[in-house]
């Protein structure tokens, strides 16, 4: 299935793009200066300098200091190796604890996270961000349990500009950007992808591709039509979903319609009501049959007919009637006071209309509760169309941050490259200089007239020897 919000998206991502230009450029620079292979001349000077020192003396010579202090540091940071140790409240809990523990420790054993974390924080102390990624596998053997931990490279990522936070927990939305060769692409994801549709086909590239591989000129193919290339952008944003829940555990996402109800209190009493009405006619019918059979007793009496047995049953009845009238003197009772408290209690009170998930007929609520929850949407984007979207089971998005220096922004972070690269540049210059000066000591130029150098090859080689004798005639 397509999906048919891809500008949306899109709109994101160049945000994200066009917020990080700068400090992309920055980065590059440090990261470049660190591995000693500024604009590719595997030096830590530029392209210009490179060729007016090869041009001047030819000895390119740094002193690389900031590489050895960045690894020492590092040596430092990772010569323990991370453990970890889930501690419960409760003596019953602990076999849940001792199970994620171990769960933990083997996911991180075959994520190999001791050599990934070290390339996460190389990456925090050289450019001020490290990133691991966390994701679902993408075969069936390549996790035991699902989930994979990786390292990528900073260039691959692209976030919220209004992220404010070191970890970044407080972004929106951020993405994980990938270049494919589109033969690769079509391959991977069973799709065509077509290049002549209009602005779509433009992409925005997270990073440059290397000259030997394609035209930065048209940075989605090289020269030829042969080799072509295009963007796997993972997104995810974080979306805050608001439910509602009722007394009775009914669950909705939109916001319920007030509405006004019968009152449960008055439809209570209404039916504790019905049933004294009940009792009370029950027992009157009664007390009435008692009653005419003791008028009945009353008249055997007097007509002198088995007197005795006649005394006997009208004892009987007496105590039974005498039992009924107090019932139904209660239940009058009650029915009055009954009748007050319904009376006194609305017939109606407010309440809500709540549409439970799932169902089309609304349901009457009178106690509502709102929650506020987070969820992770992912999204799958092959060049500009967005193959796959799904909602994650998680609430914080997977990507892991180490920064070494943050000031409020993504695109403001600093590594420890950042602080010691002028002072190395410095050095650098002062031992250029120190190097030129020696060479032009040791071979000073000589400044002859036309035409008095008979030979010139033997001079320039006598000449620059130390100590050297050149001979001249008068």
């Amino acid at each position: 299935r397509m999906f048919d919000d891809y500008d949306k998206l899109n709109t994101l991502y160049m945000n994200a793009h066009t917020h990080r230009s700068k400090s992309y450029i920055a980065k590059k620079n440090d990261e470049e200066f660190f591995y000693a292979d500024v604009e590719k001349t595997r030096t830590q000077f530029t392209q210009k300098q490179h060729e007016l020192i090869q041009k001047k003396y030819d000895i390119p010579v740094s002193v690389k200091i900031a590489h050895a202090i960045i690894k020492q540091t590092l040596s430092f940071i990772t010569g323990t190796k991370p453990a970890f140790q889930y501690i419960t409240e409760s003596y019953n809990d602990q076999d849940y604890s001792e199970m994620y523990q171990e769960l933990t420790q083997a996911i991180w054993y075959e994520s190999k996270m001791n050599s990934q974390l070290a390339q996460m924080i190389t990456d925090s102390l050289v450019v001020g961000d490290g990133y691991i990624h966390i994701r679902q596998s993408d075969f069936f053997n390549e996790s035991t349990f699902g989930v994979v931990l990786e390292h990528a490279s900073w260039k691959q990522f692209l976030f919220d500009p209004a992220s404010r936070k070191p970890d970044l927990s407080d972004m929106s939305y951020a993405f994980k950007v990938a270049v494919m060769t589109v033969d690769a692409a079509e391959k991977k994801y069973d799709i065509k992808i077509d290049y002549d549709n209009g602005n779509q086909s433009k992409l925005a590239f997270p990073y440059e591709i290397d000259d030997e591989i394609t035209d930065r000129s048209s940075p989605y193919h090289s020269g030829t039509d042969k080799t072509r290339y295009t963007l796997i952008r993972e997104c995810y944003q974080k979306e805050f979903v608001k439910l509602w829940i009722d007394e009775n555990g009914n669950v909705t996402n939109k916001r319920p319609k007030p509405i006004s109800a019968p009152n449960p209190a008055y439809l209570k009493l209404q039916s504790e009501y019905l049933s004294l009405r009940t009792a009370h006619n029950q027992a009157s019918s009664q007390l009435l049959a008692y009653q005419e059979e003791e008028q009945k007793q009353v008249n055997e009496l007097a007509t002198g007919t088995n007197q005795a047995a006649t005394m006997q049953q009208m004892e009987q009845s007496g105590s039974q009637s005498s039992g009924l009238k107090e019932q139904v003197r209660e239940l009058s009772q009650k029915i009055k006071d009954m009748e007050y408290l319904i009376a006194s209690t609305p017939e109606t009170v407010p309440a809500y209309e709540l549409l439970k998930l799932g169902e089309e007929e609304p349901v009457i609520a009178y106690e509502i509760s709102k929650q506020e929850r987070k969820r992770i949407v992912y999204s799958l984007i092959v060049h500009d169309k967005i193959l796959e979207r799904k909602v994650l089971p998680i609430d914080e998005i997977p990507i892991i941050n180490c920064a070494y220096l943050h000031n409020d922004s993504p695109a403001k972070s600093y590594g420890l490259m950042h602080l010691l690269k002028d002072f190395e540049k410095a050095m650098n210059k002062l031992l250029q200089g120190a190097i030129y000066n020696v060479q032009l000591s040791g071979s000073p130029r000589v400044l002859a007239a036309e035409g008095t150098i008979v030979n010139r090859e033997n001079f320039e080689s006598t000449a620059s020897l130390p100590g050297g004798l050149i001979e001249y005639t008068l």
